[in-house]
């Protein structure tokens, strides 16, 4: 069910000298228009590659906002199409030349740093001219054709981005005319903006008991607090049996020969472009970062005798390492340790392995398709009903969205198609539970209504303190906050502004104090008031309340700003409705697992 990453990166190598004319391969279909494998993998490794720089990589989740975006574009396209709004690749280009984007002028510069327009447009108009005249009439004509044609995509792939870029911005325009602004809700984000009052404070933080709430007491929680879990998205419950997928040491050893062969592709070819194009086109499809690779470096110590008397641009592999099999393209020398990008590769079981386990999930279906309880099913297989989380449609269940995705697809009682899940391994689900809209089960909440009675139970804990507090607090006749003595554990915050949007003082978000202080009565000294951060007395020395009069001056100061909210919250429920209403066919699971 998952291709190894060096088999997908062989096929799309592959299919890059094919004809025109060779079905290519895709992994979903949106109403009538194919996504094709090549630039999904494509855009999952541009996305891996990012993520890889800021931290952890998720596989799945990359894999998942990978078709998000996809799908959206295509749906935009289509939307595009439909309103009679078309950009040609020649307009796009005039576009781009006329009036570059900043990350082009940023990127595209001359010696001193400055923008330059000349190679750019040459960049756009006459890539093969502009390779030719800097590669000189002795490079070898193969690295040049490599150099045009690597050029020429880049380019067209900026082309094609920003097309997309200006569709979406051309549509949300469309839709943002016909549907209006709802200025009644401007007006009343104004009053609530614009509502404050000067106050001294003091802030109790509530306890750090941990004492654990009972069984009864969350469910008499939640019985009197079940309006506050409805949600407006369905939702569902599986009971599943799962199959682990464990690798044999033969794929491991499948896994050693598809490197070994990699490397070899690769070495085959001549130092530069071309080796680079496809290093990289690996690089961008699997977990890839530039690391300093060094005898004291655990993770990926096994390369360094790989890389030991080896050139700049050298590929070499494959090394175990503890997350899987890497391989390695040599950047630089620097001491005792070398400077490489390292693909690393997980050990996933072959798929005579996944087949073997599939068969057996295959037969424990049709037993239970034939009319066999689930109980018996997993008492035949060995296998123990688990219950899943209760989920919406965008969740993830035992590491996979897929499986999410089939859940919805599949009656209540009826078993779903079979899904390699990353945490279970092959799992059948049975929809047990559904719910279309309401209040969510007691299940579905259990963990929300357990914090809610412990940070409920810590702040009564502190409210005979906070009365106490109150007691040695008091307000001069001049308005000023008077403590007879400082309380143990107290912040003082004096003068300090409280306005409606939840700003308490210049660097404190309490909306629930806030809320509060601004409806007042009037100066004077209140509490004890629970707020999100804890406990607060409040003495109030002035209050101002809204006037319409100055709603103009708010909309001068504001209302850009709260006008793009609207149309961001309008266009994503547009975007919304396009999808919902869309005929998409998911093949993602034959090439990825998510």
């Amino acid at each position: 069910m998952v291709l190894r990453v060096f088999s997908v990166v062989l096929l799309l190598w592959g299919l890059a000298g094919r004809s025109s004319h060779c079905q290519t391969p895709f992994v979903g279909i949106v109403n009538s228009d194919t996504i094709r494998l090549d630039d999904f993998s494509r855009e999952v490794g541009r996305r891996r590659a990012l993520s890889s720089t800021v931290g952890k990589v998720d596989d799945g989740a990359i894999v998942e906002a990978a078709w998000n975006s996809i799908v959206a574009d295509v749906l935009i396209t289509q939307e595009a199409r439909r309103r009679g709004i078309s950009i040609s690749r020649d307009e796009m280009r005039s576009v781009l030349l006329a009036n570059p984007p900043d990350y082009i002028r940023q990127g595209v510069t001359d010696d001193r740093g400055r923008f330059d327009a000349g190679l750019f447009a040459a960049m756009m108009l006459q890539p093969d001219s502009l390779v030719r005249a800097r590669a000189g009439s002795s490079a070898p004509s193969s690295a040049v054709r490599d150099e045009i044609a690597d050029l020429t995509a880049s380019m067209n792939e900026l082309i094609d981005r920003a097309r997309i870029a200006l569709l979406r911005d051309t549509v949300r325009k469309a839709v943002i005319r016909e549907r209006g602004l709802d200025s009644a809700s401007m007006f009343r984000e104004f009053k609530k903006s614009a509502a404050e009052c000067r106050a001294d404070v003091v802030l109790v933080p509530c306890s750090q008991s941990t004492e654990q709430p009972t069984e009864p007491e969350l469910q008499t929680w939640y019985e009197r607090r079940s309006w506050a879990y409805a949600v407006k998205q369905p939702m569902r419950r599986l009971a599943t049996l799962a199959w682990p997928l464990l690798p044999r040491k033969s794929d491991t050893l499948a896994l050693l020969a598809d490197v070994r062969r990699f490397v070899k592709d690769c070495m085959a070819l001549p130092s530069g472009r071309r080796r680079d194009s496809l290093f990289y086109v690996a690089a961008v499809n699997t977990s890839a970062t530039m690391t300093m690779v060094h005898p004291d470096s655990a993770s990926v110590r096994a390369l360094v005798p790989l890389l030991a008397k080896k050139k700049p641009g050298d590929v070499v592999g494959p090394a175990i390492v503890p997350a899987g099999v890497a391989v390695a393209r040599l950047d630089s020398i620097a001491g005792k340790g070398f400077r490489a990008v390292v693909i690393v590769s997980p050990i996933e079981p072959s798929t005579s392995v996944v087949d073997s386990v599939l068969a057996i999930a295959k037969e424990a279906l049709q037993a239970y398709d034939a009319g066999a309880q689930l109980g018996s099913v997993a008492s035949a297989h060995g296998r123990t009903i688990e219950m899943s989380p209760w989920f919406t449609e965008a969740d993830r269940v035992y590491g996979s969205y897929r499986l999410a995705d089939v859940a919805f697809q599949t009656p209540v009682g009826v078993a779903c198609d079979l899904v390699d899940t990353p945490d279970r391994g092959i799992v059948l689900a049975v929809v047990a539970d559904s719910l279309s809209g309401g209040t969510k089960p007691f299940e579905a909440v259990r963990d929300l209504v357990r914090e809610e009675v412990l940070r409920e139970r810590q702040c009564q804990q502190r409210l005979r303190y906070m009365q106490g507090v109150r007691g040695i607090c008091s307000r001069t006749p001049e308005g000023v906050l008077f403590l007879a003595e400082r309380p143990p554990d107290a912040t003082i915050l004096r003068e300090i502004v409280i306005k409606g949007n939840g700003m308490v003082g210049d660097d404190r978000f309490d909306p629930t104090l806030a809320d509060v202080a601004v409806h007042l009565d009037g100066p004077g000294l209140y509490g004890p008031i629970l707020g999100d951060l804890g406990w607060y007395i409040v003495n109030v020395t002035s209050m101002t309340q809204p006037s319409s009069e100055e709603f103009p001056l708010y909309l001068a100061a504001y209302g850009e700003a709260l006008t793009l909210e609207m149309e961001t919250s309008i266009f994503q429920d547009f975007e919304r409705s396009l999808r919902q209403s869309a005929r998409i066919l998911d093949q993602r699971w034959i090439t990825f697992r998510y």
